[in-house]
């Protein structure tokens, strides 16, 4: 490889690790105004079944339509594209560490920070639920210990993520000619980001609507504290696989260099997204309305399940193309978000629901509300996660004992980027 095609892989990391701050930066602002949108369900009389409050954990009087076409949007694509981005990365970790080295890094990261995220942050974060409810005659965790299962909340991205690395590695280690042919898949779709989109349009629409017929796509399945929606594990696969099958191309003259033709038709990508997305929306609207009067046909239903992978992809490749094109050097905040987003996605629902429990006796707007809350779970995950990381380092730096890889492995669990892999994603 030469050192230009060196020098332009290195650069062109820039806005993908930029875009994978942006997203959980996104997945913070989901959260932080699910508690604002007019289809969030009533708060429960117990935390008993059914778990509405798992996805809704406080619910306030005040309402923005505004807001439930924002979190529309974003269900549609951030959960994808974050698979798809950390896809991206794993060829190479695989080709420099091998599978075992490979699987042992991201088991410590992945398995570290589903721990703490699972079994310490969704607690916290729904006892804030509890308090939010009228006053209860059992206590939380005589609640919570009856569930049956063990709300993991966000974390459960961080297990899924996991399971697809093993796979991948799986594949490395006994189909290596598997692995090959993924690689020269991604080199055959070069700069043609229309052909890439067709291509996982069509895969993913078939993955998701065979899934979506037999489940619904609201459902999730769950045991113990591993959740995850049913109808969309096929769809989140396929992400993760193209990424991988991208990754595995040269990145100087892939769909994703910045100076492709995705990068520069981002106007046209982003044109499609928005007129997709409002086809999507009038027909999903029309199939909440005709259930509402007793029923949809399965014709209709059949089409609002085409219509989710399609704004899906195409959602996706319009934030791929605007962060190519306009996060190629990001500004100072942004740089210092960076190096923190992982620990801000692993610790910031804590800090959403108390932040929006708080404010449900305050007499202001929605829109004021929400951005309270994000702003607040933002500086308060990062200022967490930045604590986590510089004990991690002092412990490391200052010690020589047996302390130290313990120190090591849980400052690279809060941490986005590594000494050994560079700038690339920590979500990868």
């Amino acid at each position: 490889m030469s050192t230009a095609t060196v020098r332009n892989e290195s650069l062109r990391s820039l806005p993908l690790d930029a875009l994978r701050t942006f997203l959980t930066l996104l997945v913070v602002f989901h959260h932080a105004v699910l508690a604002y949108v007019q289809f969030a369900p009533p708060p429960p009389p117990s935390l008993g079944q059914p778990m509405l409050w798992g996805a809704f954990p406080i619910v306030d009087a005040v309402k923005w339509k505004g807001i439930d076409l924002v979190t529309s949007l974003d269900d549609t694509f951030f959960m994808a594209l974050l698979f798809l981005v950390s896809g991206l990365f794993v060829p190479a970790s695989l080709g420099r560490k091998g599978a075992a080295a490979f699987l042992r890094d991201r088991g410590r990261k992945l398995g570290i920070a589903f721990a703490a995220g699972a079994g310490l942050v969704a607690p916290l974060a729904y006892y804030a639920t509890y308090r939010s409810l009228a006053p209860q005659t059992t206590s939380f965790w005589h609640q919570w210990l009856h569930l049956g299962v063990w709300p993991a909340g966000p974390a459960w991205f961080l297990w899924v993520l996991l399971a697809f690395d093993l796979a991948a590695a799986a594949l490395f280690a006994f189909a290596a000619p598997a692995m090959r042919a993924l690689g020269r898949a991604g080199e055959r779709l070069g700069d043609r980001p229309l052909r890439v989109w067709a291509l996982l349009v069509a895969v993913s629409g078939v993955a998701y609507v065979a899934m979506a017929a037999v489940w619904n796509p609201l459902e999730w399945s769950s045991f113990g504290p591993f959740f995850v929606q049913t109808a969309r594990v096929g769809l989140y696969a396929i992400y993760f696989g193209m990424g991988a099958a991208l990754g595995s191309a040269s990145m100087a003259n892939g769909v994703l260099t910045t100076g492709g033709r995705l990068a520069s038709r981002w106007g046209r990508w982003t044109a499609a997204a928005v007129v997709i997305f409002g086809v999507a929306m009038a027909i999903w609207i029309s199939i909440f309305a005709a259930l509402a009067k007793g029923g949809a046909s399965k014709g209709l239903i059949t089409v609002g399940n085409v219509m989710f992978p399609l704004t899906c992809a195409t959602t996706s490749f319009a934030v791929l193309a605007l962060a190519l094109r306009f996060l190629r050097r990001p500004g100072r905040m942004t740089n210092a978000l960076m190096p923190n987003a992982f620990g801000i996605y692993v610790t910031h629902y804590a800090f959403v629901t108390w932040l929006q429990l708080t404010m449900l006796g305050v007499a202001v707007a929605a829109p004021v509300k929400g951005t309270v809350v994000f702003v607040g779970a933002v500086l308060g995950s990062w200022a967490v996660t930045a604590a986590v990381r510089a004990a991690g380092r002092a412990l490391y730096g200052s010690s020589r004992g047996a302390g130290s890889p313990s120190a090591r492995v849980a400052t690279a669990a809060f941490s986005s980027t590594s000494g050994s892999t560079g700038s690339s994603p920590g979500l990868t």
